[in-house]
Order: structure tokens, then sequence, then C-alpha cells
């Protein structure tokens, strides 16, 4: 899906540019993975979701229906498949990753840049 990749990278683009006006290019930089989730769970929800076909689809004539062949299926039914082709693999690997961290005492790190960076966003407003 050539196509589909074209518009979620300019969705991609677009969002990180409107994020470094709202944020900066460091909460870019640290959210890369979520904003690209977000964007391909943006782009499946404006398509699939509401019951039409995405630019890929259209071009090789892919029509999802039911197993009788006849209607599209059930919102719930397209909602579940774009959280399960969007977001259950990210929430899997984040998933792992902390359960691998907890069960490996090497990994412990008290050097977390998110955490970091969090703290010093909740703390700089009382050093005003």
């Amino acid at each position: 899906h050539q196509r589909d990749s074209f518009y979620e990278n300019n969705l991609i683009q677009l969002l990180q540019e409107a994020l470094k006006i709202v944020k900066n290019q460091r909460f870019i930089h640290l959210y890369s993975n979520e904003i690209v989730i977000f964007c391909k769970f943006l782009y499946l929800g404006l398509t699939t979701l509401l019951g039409s076909r995405t630019l890929g689809e259209e071009y090789v004539d892919l029509l999802y229906v039911t197993k009788g062949g006849r209607k599209l299926p059930k919102l719930l039914k397209r909602l579940s498949f774009i959280l399960s082709y969007a977001i259950l693999p990210y929430l899997l690997k984040t998933i792992a990753s902390k359960l691998s961290k907890r069960n490996d005492p090497a990994s412990y790190d008290d050097n977390n840049e998110k955490d970091k960076v969090n703290y010093l966003i909740k703390n700089s407003s009382s050093l005003s």
C-alpha cells in the first residue's frame, strides 16, 4: 500500500510540524513512535472506520465485506480491526518491554530520558 504509506507519512509530517509549534522538537523526538501510531490510527479511522476504503485499497480494488460477502462489516468490527492493526502491536511491545525490564535487574536505570523530561516540565512552573 504505497499510496497509504505516502498519505500516512504526510499526516505524520503535518502533525510533527503542529507539535513543534505547540510543544518542541524534544517532545517530537521522545514520542516519535506514539506520533506514528496515532497517525496510522487517525488515517484508518478517517477511512476504514467511516466505511470508505483507503487509497491503497481503492488502487487494488480491495473491499472488506462480511462472511456473506454482501455487506460492509459493522462499526465495531471495523474499530476492532483498526485497534488490532494500529494500537495492539504498540501496546504489546510496550508491555513486553516493561516486563523484561522488570525481570532484568541490570536494566534498572535512573536516567530514563522521558522521566527526566516529564520531571523538568512538571517542576518548571514552580521555578518561575
